[in-house]
This record gives structure tokens, C-alpha cells and sequence, in this order.
């Protein structure tokens, strides 16, 4: 069952399904019950995280430029990357 938003707020996460009912099964023989909040299968930020790191060692790679060169920043949960250019100091592009 689709989490509300409200439901996504109050437990400070973006994603996840609740489980509405089960019957005979591996969720059932690890003890999940209705209502249980599930907000990753199979451990996927784990298994992606391999990808992510290649992609942004290419990126880097390419242009020539290096982790030094950004600016990261969390606004309401959500990461933000700048570029930081070495010819302006604002930081801006």
C-alpha cells in the first residue's frame, strides 16, 4: 500500500510501501506483520552504489576536474552538487 505523504514526513524518509496484508510466505516467516513499512528490497542503494561511483569517477575523469572542484549541500533531505569554479569566487557557474 502507497505511504501518504504525511506518513513519509512523520518518519523522515522519501520512499516505502506499508504492507497491507499477508499470507504464507518469506515475509510472513520473517515475522513482517500489516502494517510494516518496507523502504528497500534486496538492500538496491547498497547494490546501486558501485554504478554511482564509476559514473561519477567517468564524469570526473572527463572534465578534467576533481572531487575538490564541488560543493555539496542537503536542503530538506535532498542532495545538491555545485561546480566550483575556479575563476569566480561565489561558487557559481
Amino acid at each position: 500500500m502507497k505511504l501518504s505523504g504525511t506518513e513519509k514526513d512523520d518518519l523522515k524518509i522519501k520512499n516505502g510501501v506499508k504492507v497491507k496484508g499477508l499470507k504464507r510466505g518469506k515475509f510472513k516467516a520473517a515475522g513482517v506483520e500489516e502494517g510494516f513499512i518496507i523502504t528497500d528490497i534486496n538492500n538496491m542503494g547498497a547494490a546501486m552504489a558501485p554504478a554511482a561511483a564509476a559514473t561519477l569517477l567517468r564524469y570526473l575523469k572527463d572534465t578534467g576536474s576533481a572531487p575538490a572542484d564541488w560543493a555539496a549541500s542537503m536542503i530538506n533531505g535532498t542532495r545538491h552538487f555545485r561546480h566550483i569554479s575556479a575563476s569566480c569566487s561565489t561558487g557559481r557557474i
